[in-house]
């Protein structure tokens, strides 16, 4: 009975090395593999997509009864309204607007190479129904147009607005045509366009971690403020810049880490492998001193 406690407690004893050996092979099978799932991953930026600030009032009923009323409101409720960046608009000839139209120049036959294109907003103005008119109008000079459902625009309407170095906003008063309801005003609402961004145009906008930044978006809706726009382009090039550092600093991190891993894990290999030897050894040892 005594020599069966003796072999089982030299069973275990023996056993413990490799016993450890293989819980450290599989601790560092475990680490290699926490590590590959979590790789930081690259972050793709995403494109910012430009819309219009739409405001709308309600307007009261003035003098039409309630069914032709609430029609009208239902007609004119499908209104839309918005705006999209033109990047092919027609400036016209450059002659006249750099060197001066020379004697008997025609615009309309300006030479292809001579037209300025640039960019502009292209309003949109669409689903205008039949038995109403909409008079545009904007903040910042006395333009105003009048826009109506015909065979030609099918009710809807696009007009191009170049002078972009402001924010501008565009009021739409939608009236009755019906005779019963002539000239009462059914609708009312506004969309804001943005002006064009003056830093959009520095070097840093052709570096791609500052393109989806605030300081390159093309179109902005704020007023322009020296002192506040080059607070906002120092504080984002700052930030950049030091995203920029950190990200660096990591890379230059990970790579040293992973160069001394490849150290590290060649060791704990040869240290597991040499006590695994040194067991297999010691149970060989012991198994002839047995037999004898």
């Amino acid at each position: 009975m005594a020599k069966n406690k003796n072999a089982i407690k030299i069973f275990r004893r023996e056993y413990i090395p490799l016993v450890i050996a293989c819980s450290v092979l599989v601790l560092l099978i475990v680490a290699l593999v926490i590590t590959i799932i979590n790789k930081p991953k690259k972050d793709d930026s995403k494109s910012i997509v430009e819309t219009p600030k739409i405001q709308e009032r309600v307007v009261p009923n003035n003098s039409c009864n309630s069914e032709e009323y609430n029609k009208l409101i239902d007609e004119a409720s499908k209104i839309t309204a918005g705006y999209m960046v033109n990047d092919h608009y027609d400036f016209g000839c450059g002659f006249s607007v750099v060197e001066g139209a020379p004697e008997g120049y025609d615009e309309e036959n300006c030479p292809d190479d001579q037209r300025v294109t640039g960019w502009a907003l292209d309003v949109m103005l669409e689903s205008i129904p039949e038995n109403v008119e909409v008079i545009v109008t904007n903040n910042l000079d006395n333009q105003k147009l009048l826009f109506t459902r015909d065979n030609d625009n099918q009710g809807s309407i696009i007009w191009s607005q170049p002078e972009t170095t402001r924010q501008r906003t565009y009021n739409f008063k939608v009236y009755s045509k019906l005779d019963s309801c002539n000239d009462t005003l059914i609708r009312e609402f506004e969309i804001n366009l943005p002006r064009w961004n003056e830093l959009s145009k520095m070097g840093y906008c052709d570096q791609e971690e500052y393109k989806a930044t605030e300081l390159c978006e093309r179109f902005v809706f704020s007023d322009w403020d020296f002192n506040e726009e080059y607070t906002v382009q120092k504080k984002i090039v700052e930030k950049v810049e030091k995203e920029k550092k950190e990200k660096k600093e990591k890379e230059e991190k990970e790579q040293k880490l992973a160069k001394n891993s490849v150290y590290i894990i060649i060791a704990i290999v040869v240290v597991a492998i040499v006590t695994v030897g040194i067991v297999f050894i010691l149970m060989k040892g012991r198994k002839k001193n047995e037999k004898k």
